[in-house]
């Protein structure tokens, strides 16, 4: 219920037809051939979506073929990283609606987890460390000072964490089972390692997987009916999903010019790296909405 709030607002009918851009087809499959796939890793360097521009690395032969069994093992071997960071930017913008952006930058190990986002304007940051929640600059909870740390209790923190969690998004995809045609496309360096993308053209959200995860799941919206679309997963020579994209350039189904756009990409990288420490903030205040007074 949460997330179809967040967007509900950017599903309205629009009254004009808006530019939607080109989503460029997938690159033509090329030779497949098995190398080993060593334990996950830290990486030495980091590349990708927010970071530096990953290299092509023509001359390293391609991992895996594109079957159902290696790309879910590669999605369940990234779920099953203790340790982790990870970028993800989300942008939708429903016709002549306000767009929806969110930015992404984080790190998790075991159940403690520590996240920077940005989202309608605000940069929120939230800390988990043993079970306690820690929020700085969440305005929407009416604090005193949005530069300070403050603890809050479970429920405040899901108020303002981010409406789309990485975690959530990766587990929709497996839940899938992995079963779309994929192809091979280009290789790249990525996180310093040997990495082959692979590509699909979903037909539809659900299609995709994400469709529930995102909360555009409801019938008959500017996403219901998909014009272009190209949704690609990097997997790296550790065996694991580095970095995920998908684009779609959609409409509604009952009105061809109510047009809907979206552009999701999640990179995760340094698993299970020692240098991933995440504490309690230093000086943190308690924080609790008063009841109101009768």
């Amino acid at each position: 219920m949460k997330r179809v709030l967040w967007l509900c607002i950017f599903l309205a009918a629009c009254d004009a037809e808006p530019t939607t851009p080109d989503i460029f087809p997938s690159p033509p499959e090329i030779p497949v051939t098995e190398i080993p796939t060593p334990p996950l890793r830290p990486s030495p360097n980091r590349g990708g979506v927010g970071g530096e521009v990953a290299t092509p690395s023509p001359a390293i032969p391609p991992i895996a073929a594109p079957t159902r069994a290696p790309l879910l093992a590669a999605l369940n071997k990234t779920l099953a990283a203790q340790k982790y960071r990870v970028t993800m930017q989300m942008n939708v913008k429903p016709g002549n609606a306000p767009a929806f952006a969110l930015s992404l930058q984080g790190e998790a190990s075991g159940d403690n987890s520590h996240s920077t986002f940005q989202l309608g304007g605000e940069s929120i940051e939230l800390t988990v460390v043993r079970g306690q929640n820690y929020a700085k600059g969440a305005r929407a909870l009416g604090v005193p000072n949005l530069t300070k740390w403050y603890s809050i209790t479970p429920d405040l923190a899901d108020a303002v964490r981010f409406p789309f969690a990485p975690a959530e998004i990766l587990a929709a995809l497996a839940a899938t089972g992995m079963t779309q045609n994929f192809k091979a496309g280009a290789r790249q360096v990525l996180d310093g390692m040997n990495c082959q993308i692979w590509n699909y053209a979903p037909a539809s959200l659900a299609d995709a997987g994400i469709a529930h995860a995102l909360g555009l799941d409801a019938p008959n919206t500017v996403f219901g009916a998909v014009e272009q679309s190209a949704m690609n997963v990097w997997i790296c020579d550790d065996g694991a999903w580095h970095q995920w994209t998908l684009d779609v350039a959609s409409h509604k189904p009952n009105a061809p010019n109510e047009k809907g756009t979206l552009r999701v990409a999640l990179h995760i990288w340094d698993f299970n790296s020692a240098a991933i420490t995440i504490v309690a903030p230093a000086n943190a205040e308690p924080f609790q909405i008063g009841a109101p007074k009768p």
